[in-house]
């Protein structure tokens, strides 16, 4: 019997892998801007170390990311904390099917484990009364 379970027990945990980036959610970007800044680099990537210079470039950068942004700045360098802004939806959204509620997955693959586990008490019985006619 434990045997017979092994090989349900491994494709159960499959399916949860492959439905695994089907629950993580995508996080929207973080951009960073200092308005008053003296960077001597042209190096501007929106990261925490090489801010943007002016606020619309990190509102274009957080449009451009698929999963949307929040734009953070301050005033100058010495300023202690950034001020956050909202999530900024992104201009193109990621194309995709119509998406399922996790609860219709979790249905759905509860329904698929019920499947197996019956199919292999079938199996291991038809298995049992097929040696016993032998």
């Amino acid at each position: 019997m434990f045997k017979k379970l092994v090989p349900i027990v491994v494709i159960l945990a499959a399916l949860s892998i492959i439905a695994g980036p089907v629950f993580a959610l995508a996080s929207p970007g973080t951009y960073y801007v200092v308005l008053d800044t003296q960077e001597a680099t042209n190096l501007q990537n929106g990261t925490i170390d090489h801010p943007f210079k002016t606020v619309k470039q990190a509102i274009d950068a957080a449009r451009r990311d698929p999963s949307g942004g929040i734009v953070c700045f301050k005033a100058t360098k010495n300023d202690a904390n950034y001020d956050c802004s909202e999530a900024i939806p992104t201009i193109n959204p990621p194309r995709s099917g119509a998406s399922i509620s996790r609860t219709v997955l979790f249905v759905l693959l509860g329904f698929s484990s019920l499947i197996l586990v019956f199919a292999g008490w079938f199996l291991m019985r038809r298995a049992r009364t097929l040696q016993s006619g032998a």
